[in-house]
């Protein structure tokens, strides 16, 4: 059930909490919205002393078989949370509701939501936020089919664009194949056929009643004829009505054992007939005493009795396509709703459980999704500008100082509070130096193109012309001259329209620590995303999952059990040093979080410079793809496997060539159309496997485009006979085995050109 009124639902998991067993299990995604999420929700447990048990979970596999594990183990747990997990997919198919008492509380920012899990109205909640721009009144009714082409091999456009989504093949079978011929002859019409197709039957269908109708009339003619002659010759009386019903019924008992094949109509043993207008059952000598009742013709009841019939047939079957193409529309593509941060926010407001912790969460939950371009910046505003509300309402209730005994003002320490500014677009700004600070924005890169020698000339002029030093723009920005710190924005101002960086400030948040500094939402995001995906295996090598269709070669000689039980302790660890580092009380492992994120966004700018510098990314006719290759030398190696690490290294490639192919298209004389947005997938390589990631391609920066990536990388995989595994919380992620990129890669194009050809209903001939 699809709700936003939390209060209720927070009540009852208090409620089955009083037995004081442990009853509530929390479920989380590893991402950064789903750790600030969890942070909240653990917070409102312990205040209100609610037992709980926190477990990260990495994929749909692994939350199935722990929960599995659990129901054999604790039969006490009442309350499953998951946490930006659950929202994709039918989660009645993903908890053991046979062996344990179970309600379900889905808060994810994963859309679209499953259809099944918005009409379980006793088992499942899913909670969404009021503010998010979701329409309720396109949401399919209930019924058959909510899964619309989740098991299918149904496909569409890499971008989300058109409503036709073909097969590959001829995915029909013989049996299906006869058993639609046999509905078909019946008059049952397949919900796959056209309007236009079910009215050409319809007319041909009345054709042949017609002709029917007339045969039989000239043949009752001649019965008639025949029986008035004998009638003649014999004694019987030529007014016994039943007489002469008997012997029409004998005659038309002859006719129609000569054309019984071609009628169809009247069964071989008794004599019995269908009417398919109500499906009820006659005897031939009834059905002659309707036909000859006065005022009624044989042909003209008949037609009248089955148009009714037809009608409705023809209604109900215009619903279910009617239906099934609102579900195939609701599920045309995947996208981010509202952070689940943001949400649990909400909840604690309602609960009287919020903080200006509470708050901060969630500022730094929809900062995520802002920094991995998950929402489009006109939703990002218009949360934001809410957000902001909140922030001067609390600074407001906070104290600035207190007066002593004699009169002086004493200051009180600012650790804790929030501050909403416009900030600049410049990664990790207050931890690094302005200059590499600049040089390796995702933004400022794109828009300058500072890794040819031009746009670093241009990044260069510009901080000449503010009055920076390039001595002092190298500096750490803490020990850069104060001055110079204080005119930057007003510099900035004055020079960002010239050198095209339009949207340099943003508005955001930063928050005073215990020493005074500050450090903002964004700075936040960066370290502890990095803190999460920065797990390494043994031996220095990737953890090579199991793979869909056989386990994968062990080529390490480590023990693949020790080697996955070692991987699954160092992912939980890793979970946990992130959901500390994120508390604001361990400044230390948050400062490890950001030196590492550094050191990854140099890695990412160095392969992106590589594949540009060698024209590494092909392009085709659907998407674009690259191969990275990795020795997992380094941890930033290491990192580059990871599955946000790609994504943000494949969205600025996508920036960078769309500022790069726009420039030549304003100085081309042409007119040509330069510019096509193209999907971009990169092939990470690991040690047996490639982790595939495919990000979608907006027209501009600040947009968002639904993906398609579920439907199809599973429809090329199952295609091309590809070991993979695809049961991750991002749908455009895969890992897929080595020795079948290729193959995959061929499969994929297939599957997008058939997509993007529209498709032809062919009509078998009677």
């Amino acid at each position: 059930m699809l709700l936003h009124q939390f209060e209720d639902i927070y009540q009852h998991i208090r409620e089955n909490a009083l037995e004081g067993a442990c009853t509530v299990l929390v479920l989380v995604a590893a991402d950064v919205d789903g750790l600030c999420a969890c942070r909240i929700l653990t917070h409102m447990l312990r205040t209100d002393n609610v037992a709980y048990s926190l477990v990260p979970v990495s994929g749909y596999s692994h939350a199935s078989a722990l929960l599995r594990a659990l129901s054999e183990s604790n039969n006490d747990i009442r309350s499953v949370v998951l946490i930006n997990c659950g929202a994709i997919v039918n989660v009645t198919n993903l908890l053991p509701w046979d062996r344990l008492n179970l309600t379900c509380y889905v808060i994810d920012s994963h859309r679209p939501i499953h259809l099944a899990n918005i009409y379980e109205r006793e088992r499942v909640f899913v909670l969404h936020d009021e503010e998010e721009d979701m329409d309720l009144t396109c949401i399919p009714s209930d019924g058959e089919g909510l899964s619309g082409g989740e098991n299918s091999d149904e496909e569409g456009s890499m971008d989300g664009e058109g409503d036709d989504k073909p097969t590959i093949g001829d995915a029909t079978s013989e049996d299906e194949e006869e058993r639609r011929r046999r509905r078909e002859e019946v008059g049952e019409f397949s919900e796959l056929e056209s309007e236009d197709e079910l009215d050409l039957e319809d007319a041909k269908g009345r054709e042949v009643e017609i002709w029917k109708h007339k045969r039989h009339n000239k043949k009752r003619g001649e019965g008639i004829a025949k029986r008035g002659r004998r009638a003649e010759e014999s004694s019987e009386d030529e007014s016994d009505v039943g007489g002469e019903s008997h012997g029409l019924h004998g005659s038309e008992e002859e006719e129609s054992n000569e054309s019984e094949d071609e009628s169809g109509q009247e069964n071989e043993e008794g004599g019995i007939l269908i009417d398919e207008s109500d499906g009820t059952s006659q005897s031939g000598s009834e059905r002659s005493r309707q036909a000859h009742k006065p005022g009624k013709r044989t042909g003209e009841s008949s037609l009248g009795a089955r148009e009714p019939a037809r009608l409705k047939r023809r209604q109900e079957n215009r619903a279910r396509r009617e239906r099934r193409r609102r579900i195939e529309q609701y599920y045309m593509g995947a996208f981010h709703g509202a952070p689940s941060a943001l949400v649990l926010h909400r909840l604690s407001q309602e609960v009287n459980r919020d903080s200006r912790d509470t708050l901060w969460l969630a500022i730094v939950g929809l900062t995520d999704l802002l920094v991995h371009q998950r929402i489009e910046h006109v939703h990002y505003r218009q949360m934001v500008e809410g957000l902001e509300i909140e922030v001067q309402a609390s600074q407001a209730q906070m104290q600035t100082g207190f007066e002593a005994s004699d009169g002086t003002l004493v200051p009180t320490s600012e650790a804790g509070r929030i501050v909403a500014d416009f900030d600049y677009q410049f990664m990790l700004y207050r931890h690094w130096s302005l200059y590499e600070s600049m040089y390796h924005s995702p933004y400022v890169a794109s828009k300058l193109l500072v890794w040819w020698s031009h746009g670093k000339q241009r990044l260069e002029e510009l901080l000449a012309k503010m009055g920076f030093s390039l001595a002092q723009c190298r500096e750490n920005f803490k020990y850069m001259d104060s001055d110079l710190k204080a005119q930057l924005r007003e510099e900035l101002d004055n020079y960002h329209e010239e050198f095209g960086l339009d949207e340099v400030f943003y508005l955001s948040f930063h928050r005073r620590t215990h020493y005074g500094a500050a450090v903002s939402a964004s700075d936040v995001v960066y370290g502890v995303a990095a803190l999460l995906e920065a797990w390494q295996g043994p031996a220095g090598s990737d953890t090579d999952p199991s793979l869909v269709g056989g386990a994968s070669t062990n080529v390490t000689g480590v023990n693949q059990e020790d080697e996955a039980a070692a991987t699954g302790r160092l992912f939980v660890a890793r979970f946990h040093e992130a959901y500390d580092a994120l508390s604001g009380r361990d400044e230390a492992k948050l400062t490890e979080g950001i030196h590492l994120a550094m050191a990854l966004q140099k890695a990412i700018f160095r392969v992106a410079v590589s594949l540009h510098d060698k024209k590494a990314v092909r392009n085709l006719d659907h998407f674009r793809w690259a191969v990275i290759h990795n020795n997992l030398a380094s941890a930033e190696d290491y990192l580059l496997t990871q599955p946000m690490a790609i994504s943000r290294l494949a969205h600025l490639m996508i920036d960078v060539s769309r500022e790069e192919k726009m420039r030549q298209q304003a100085a081309s004389q042409s007119g040509r159309t330069l510019w096509k947005p193209k999907p971009l997938l990169i092939f990470a390589e690991r040690r047996s496997t490639y982790l595939v990631v495919g990000v979608s391609c907006p027209d501009q920066r600040g947009e968002v485009v639904k993906h398609r990536f579920a439907s199809l990388f599973r429809l090329a995989a199952d295609g091309c006979k590809a070991r993979y595994r695809h049961d991750g919380f991002d749908s455009a992620v895969l890992e897929l085995d080595k020795n079948s990129a290729t193959r995959f890669t061929e499969s994929l194009f297939l599957a997008c050109d058939a997509a993007r050809t529209p498709k032809k209903r062919t009509r078998r001939s009677n």
